[in-house]
């Protein structure tokens, strides 16, 4: 069976579109071990993968093995995973265990600072710091 393959130089064109109004506009599915089901590769200045959603712009969900995570990132030269938020009260990073024994959010570095942190003003620099000692964290 051959693949299909869409090839485009036209700017503003996709090599390939998918559109649904009742499931999935792109659905790839692999049998291969290792390999992933739809792989995103940007081989200038872009990105591999981009998603934007009205619910979430990327989901991850690691669920059949144990050792199998929701969103992993990796980066040989910059931060494995970033978060921005503009929204008031909202953070870039939040970290959630709704289970038993763990944590929300959790730092290993071999050779550096576990976690650090700032803020703009004094009262949310204070709460950060009074916070990181009453847990016996270093900040």
């Amino acid at each position: 069976m051959n693949a299909i393959e869409g090839v485009t130089s036209d700017p503003g064109t996709p090599g390939i579109k998918g559109d649904s109004t009742q499931w999935n506009g792109v659905l790839g599915l692999s049998h291969a071990a290792g390999q992933a089901g739809v792989a995103g590769v940007n081989e200038d200045s872009g990105n591999g993968l981009y998603g934007r959603g009205t619910g979430n712009g990327v989901w991850g969900h690691g669920f059949s093995d144990a050792n199998a995570i929701g969103v992993v990132g990796v980066s040989d030269h910059n931060d494995g995973v970033r978060g921005n938020a503009s929204t008031v009260g909202k953070s870039g990073v939040t970290g959630v265990h709704d289970g038993a024994q763990g944590q929300g959010v959790w730092g290993q570095a071999d050779n550096g600072t576990e976690s650090s942190g700032s803020a703009r003003s004094a009262q949310e620099s204070t709460a950060g710091r009074t916070t990181a000692r009453e847990y016996g964290e270093s900040h």
